[in-house]
């Protein structure tokens, strides 16, 4: 999500949801599970113990181990398909998860196995905050598009006390992805504030799912189930035009500076803003250009 001011009071703004926080909604569109044969095991930047995978009906029990993702080179074990490129979205349910501190699983798309290059994640990260709280993160290394081969990395995640199972998705459309959470597989959240970045990467990727066991040369195993892999589910709308007027508090006032937003799968945007100069509550609910809640 991009916010454009168009003066400093913001009397006038315009918020354009580009596609990384339109991958946040959902529709009903129905993605494949590949079959069991198409998947295969690598062993991503020489982690100490190698591991395996084991593919059910639209699932996969993977162990592995390495310190995991990093800005410079990742060490872990990929369980992956060969997709062609371009867009693409992966969902699965985190069944189950064991392994030592710090150890994580997630979601991966790769533009080819070399430790250092472009990659796109999603990550369910084992007791890995300093009062012990699991996290869920993403992280994205790709080519920064300054022609000197140096690489753009990003990555932000929250902490959770939820253990799995839970559900991941990761979208990747043009040159953006987005990553997203949910309880059930249907009502879906981002990852806190931003939920994806760019990824430019150009060709063919391996698509599908990784684990590490942390610092050590312990190993994790991680059981993903309803596995689904596809195109992009993106049948709503992606942009919303805010009011250009000020210190009004009617039914159609948008607040400003406007520090998240969450959009429901029936089209209501939640909202949460620091301060609203117009005098308003700072969270509120939104549905077809008008306030619907605000407190």
């Amino acid at each position: 999500m991009k916010e454009r001011t168009l003066d400093r009071y913001g009397i006038f703004f315009r918020l354009a949801i580009a596609a990384t926080a339109a991958a946040i909604c959902h529709s009903e569109a129905v993605l494949a599970a590949p079959p069991a044969q198409a998947w295969h095991d690598t062993e991503i930047g020489q982690p100490p113990v190698a591991g395996s995978s084991q593919a059910g009906d639209r699932s996969l029990r993977i162990i592995g181990s390495g310190t995991g993702t990093h800005q410079k080179g990742d060490q872990l074990h990929f369980t992956s398909i060969a997709h062609p490129g371009g867009d693409v979205e992966i969902v699965a349910r985190l069944a189950a998860f064991e392994g030592p501190d710090h150890a994580r699983a997630g979601i991966m798309i790769r533009s080819g196995t070399g430790s250092a290059g472009p990659v796109a994640t999603v990550e369910f990260c084992f007791r890995d905050t300093k009062e012990s709280d699991h996290a869920l993160r993403w992280m994205v290394r790709d080519q920064a598009g300054t022609g000197d081969g140096k690489m753009f990395h990003a990555q932000s995640g929250i902490a959770i006390r939820q253990s799995p199972p839970l559900w991941l998705r990761l979208t990747r459309l043009g040159s953006n992805f987005a990553v997203s959470k949910s309880p059930d597989g249907k009502l879906w959240s981002p990852l806190g504030n931003t939920g994806g970045s760019q990824f430019a990467a150009e060709g063919p990727l391996e698509v599908g799912f990784f684990v590490a066991g942390g610092p050590g040369k312990d190993s994790a195993t991680a059981t993903f189930e309803e596995i689904r892999i596809g195109p992009p589910r993106l049948d709503h709308r992606t942009s919303w035009v805010g009011n250009s007027f000020g210190g009004n508090r009617s039914d159609r006032h948008v607040s400003n500076h406007i520090g998240s937003l969450w959009t429901a799968p029936d089209g209501t945007c939640y909202t949460n803003a620091f301060w609203d100069e117009g005098g308003g509550e700072a969270i509120k609910l939104y549905r077809e250009g008008r306030v619907v809640k605000s407190f």
